[in-house]
This record gives structure tokens, sequence and C-alpha cells, in this order.
């Protein structure tokens, strides 16, 4: 579906959705490309890239890329990368959060955020040195 204005899709599940707009009401998308925002209500989508915000309730999708702020409320997204703020609401997830600010409301969870996911990433970095470290004993 490929439109250059305010794109709505509702009951259909659909491969591609690209417009300026984008709005997936109780419907499911593989694909979402925006030039501005996207709303997801009682909804989903894989990939969503958007050049404005996102905003979820209850729904979800794949990875999130977009420019402005993320917004989830009662819903899942695996990963998102967002130029402006996070905010998970009551009942949202997010496995991974990279944004500058990362808002978590009563009730909702995050995983990893980029705090989180730097420390866990440096750990698995001095692990693997010393495990390197110990092989290199062992063999000589």
């Amino acid at each position: 579906m490929d439109t250059n204005g305010h794109t709505n899709v509702e009951r259909a599940l659909v491969g591609v959705v690209r417009g300026e707009d984008v709005e997936v009401t109780r419907a499911g998308a593989g694909v979402v490309l925006a030039r501005h925002d996207v709303s997801m209500t009682q909804g989903g989508g894989g990939p969503i890239i958007a050049g404005g915000d996102v905003r979820f309730h209850q729904g979800g999708g794949g990875p999130v890329l977009a420019r402005g702020n993320v917004t989830l409320e009662q819903g899942l997204v695996q990963t998102v990368l967002a130029g402006g703020t996070v905010t998970v609401g009551n009942r949202g997830f997010v496995a991974f959060a990279l944004a500058p600010r990362v808002t978590v409301e009563s009730g909702g969870r995050v995983l990893m955020s980029v705090r989180q996911a730097a420390v866990f990433g440096a750990a698995v970095g001095v692990g693997l040195l010393l495990a390197a470290g110990l092989r290199r004993r062992r063999t000589n």
C-alpha cells in the first residue's frame, strides 16, 4: 500500500505500508514506512521506520526506528531506536530502548536501555578478554 498523504489501515493484513502519516487500527503490517508519524492501535507491524513520532496503544512491533518520540502503552516492542524520548507506559514492554531519554512509567518495563546495554557490553568484553587470557596460559 503506497500513498502520499495519510494512510489508514483498518482490519487488514498488509505487507508494506508507505505514507506521510500511517495509522494502523486492529490490523497488521509487515513493514511500515512513514515520512512523519505512525500510530498503532490494537495492531502491530514488523520493522517500523518513521520520520516523526511512533505511538502504540494495545499493540506492538518489531524493530522501531523513529526520528521523534516513541510511546508505548499496553503493548510490546522488540527494539526501539529513537531520536527523542522513549516512554513505556502501563503494561508496556520494550526489550531494548536506545534513545537520549527513556522514561518508564508505573507498570512499564524495559529490559535494557542505553546504560544497561553499555554495562552488559563491557562485562561481556571483559569476560571474553579473561577467557582468552586463560586459554593462552593453558596453551603455553
